[in-house]
């Protein structure tokens, strides 16, 4: 069982939850495309049963870094969840410059987003989530961690599986 710190990430919380998922992921990864989507299904499955909070990992260069950076942005005004679902909803057109497009579409302030984008802030927590999963020595995305547990899954039938025996254990299901 991993001790993953995740104080400051995006979080989507139930106020009895009894389990965390922490997901790292990147927004040029397919796979976690597919695990988000997942995951938004097992939150509304059981739902109140558990919390989920992204954690960027970047692992494909300078697109992933900066998409990462504007999610964080994003979060500093409220809309890191619309970001996200915008950023993995249209993947095959991610760039440097989606980010600003983005907190466009989101009707964000622009330069409260750009002055965030431009600064080491937001870079600073990209670079401590990536920290958080090398120190458990995470080398690739998805990765999902249950109450600090890393899961097989990370989609469908067997997601469920791991989520219902952590919520059997957890005594929450």
């Amino acid at each position: 069982i991993f001790k993953i710190d995740s104080t400051g990430f995006p979080q989507k919380v139930a106020a009895n939850a009894k389990l965390t998922i922490i997901e790292f992921a990147d927004f040029q990864c397919p796979h976690c495309k597919h695990a988000g989507e997942a995951l938004t299904k097992a939150l509304k499955k059981y739902e109140g049963k558990f919390n989920v909070v992204f954690m960027d990992f970047p692992l494909k260069g300078d697109v992933s870094q900066a998409v990462a950076v504007g999610g964080q942005c994003a979060q500093d005004q409220g809309k890191f969840w619309e970001y996200h679902d915008a950023a993995f909803a249209a993947q095959a057109q991610l760039n440097k410059d989606f980010p600003f497009k983005l907190a466009k579409d989101l009707k964000l302030d622009e330069a409260k987003f750009k002055a965030c984008f431009d600064g080491a802030d937001a870079g600073k927590r990209v670079a401590k989530a990536r920290a958080e999963g090398n120190k458990i020595g995470l080398s690739g995305t998805p990765g999902l961690f249950l109450n600090g547990r890393r899961l097989r899954a990370h989609e469908g039938d067997e997601l469920d599986q791991e989520i219902e025996q952590m919520l059997k254990k957890a005594g929450a299901s």
